[in-house]
């Protein structure tokens, strides 16, 4: 498969957001291909020397916990807050992880909770979706260590728009502590959820899992 570039939406330091070739609500999410590994120092290097899936990683968390989440949400009949994964393809030199594209109802790319907020769209209902997204994180044991503005988006569901993580979930880490013990996974998320609200005008109510609008 050829990536162009101008299908490129986002680039970070490990992988890169394409739009999917010919398919306008898959979004592919690229590893960026690793050079000179043998030349990188310390344990990384080690990991990334003696086993090369390891760059991978973050695929399978990102697999494994959307899963999880998914199959939680049914039994418990509420939506999962995490944007779908669709499965993973073979590229040249890397992989590919396939992502459903949060959409706004007329097809757009949704908004960001930080752009919803700077075009002035923060409202009523926007709030009450994002406490439900809240409540949802907690009640259905998500790992959220990199939650924030711009990684929640605003899509189409079921003709209304709510929140949805679309990256920085997943427990990435070697013995995965906020997996297995809820006090550390709700600490970050409380922590994460304390500094996003600031970004709105909002205070986070830690005991209730809620955020409300700050008085002007």
């Amino acid at each position: 498969m050829l990536l162009r570039e101008e299908d490129l939406v986002a680039r970070g330091k490990q992988r890169s957001v394409y739009q999917f070739p010919n398919e306008e609500q898959l979004l592919l999410k690229v590893t960026q291909q690793d050079s000179g590994l043998e030349q990188q120092p310390g344990l990384r290097g080690h990991f990334k020397s003696y086993l090369p899936y390891a760059r991978y990683r973050h695929i399978f968390c990102e697999i494994d916990h959307d899963t999880k989440i998914q199959m939680r949400a049914l039994l418990k009949g509420i939506r999962s807050p995490i944007a779908p994964t669709r499965g993973v393809i073979s590229l040249n030199t890397t992989l590919g992880l396939m992502v459903k594209q949060i959409s706004q109802k007329d097809g757009a790319v949704g908004l960001t909770l930080n752009e919803l907020f700077a075009q002035d769209k923060f409202d009523e209902k926007a709030l009450a979706a994002l406490n439900e997204f809240a409540q949802s994180l907690f009640t259905l044991g998500v790992v959220a260590g990199d939650l924030h503005t711009k990684n929640i988006v605003w899509g189409d569901y079921n003709d209304e728009l709510v929140p949805f993580i679309v990256d920085g979930y997943g427990d990435r880490n070697f013995i995965p502590l906020k997996t297995y013990i809820p006090w550390f996974r709700k600490r970050k998320i409380h922590k994460c959820l304390t500094h996003m609200a600031k970004q709105i005008g909002c205070q986070w109510l830690r005991s209730e899992r809620v955020f409300i609008l700050q008085s002007k």
